[in-house]
């Protein structure tokens, strides 16, 4: 927990959210990498970040996905986001006919 006292004294002193973003997810990740991984792993910041998303959406496909498409629209990948939601509802439609 002192760890995160020291997140938050360091939120204080940001001025911008996407500082105060970077600021909590950088440490999130480094504990992530710390408890998460078998010793000797070499987990990414991208492979921690997508634990710690399936964690907070509850494993739950719908909102996974729908966060990805929020994250890939606001990053202005349009034709991605188009491409990726039109897989994923082709998939969701035939995924429990198989």
């Amino acid at each position: 927990m002192a760890e995160y006292k020291n997140v938050l004294e360091e939120l204080a002193a940001h001025e911008t959210l996407e500082d105060k973003i970077e600021t909590i997810i950088d440490s999130l990740i480094k504990e992530v990498k710390e408890v998460s991984f078998v010793e000797g792993a070499n987990p990414s910041d991208a492979e921690c970040f997508g634990l710690i998303m399936s964690k907070y959406m509850g494993w739950n496909c719908d909102k996974i996905v729908g966060a990805t498409l929020e994250a890939l629209e606001d990053s202005n990948f349009h034709s991605l986001n188009t491409a990726f939601e039109k897989t994923y509802r082709d998939w969701e439609n035939h995924r429990d006919v198989a």
